[in-house]
């Protein structure tokens, strides 16, 4: 799914990823938002952007454009797409009170781990 979600394609305005803040993020995403380069809109070039980016991630930034998500169905992957936006609005409105404090990458697959095992199945 391609939106252009207004907090997301915030991210995608300054070309940066998304961190893993919130044990919620991790939960879900299991890694950081990543992002991919520009590439022009409607080329193959955008699609093979994605593949080499996104890696095992549900989500990705492209820069200057927006978010992509996937999923195992459509269902996944508009699940994907709002809990991203709803990520990116945290994270923004955090910026406004301080930095936000990244999970550690061991914690964050742990706890991804521990919810695909017990809780997201």
């Amino acid at each position: 799914i391609h939106t252009h979600s207004t907090y997301a394609s915030a991210f995608a305005a300054i070309g940066k990823s998304i961190p893993v803040c919130l044990t919620a993020m991790a939960d879900f995403f299991g890694r950081d938002i990543p992002v991919g380069e520009l590439v022009l809109i409607g080329e193959e070039e955008m699609g093979k952007e994605i593949v080499r980016k996104i890696g095992n991630s549900k989500a990705i930034i492209m820069k200057n454009h927006g978010p992509f998500t996937i999923g195992k169905n459509v269902s996944e992957a508009l699940k994907a797409a709002i809990f991203l936006e709803e990520s990116a609005k945290t994270l923004i409105m955090a910026k406004i009170l301080g930095e936000p404090q990244s999970i550690p990458e061991s914690i964050v697959n742990k706890l991804h781990k521990n919810y695909i095992e017990k809780y997201g199945q």
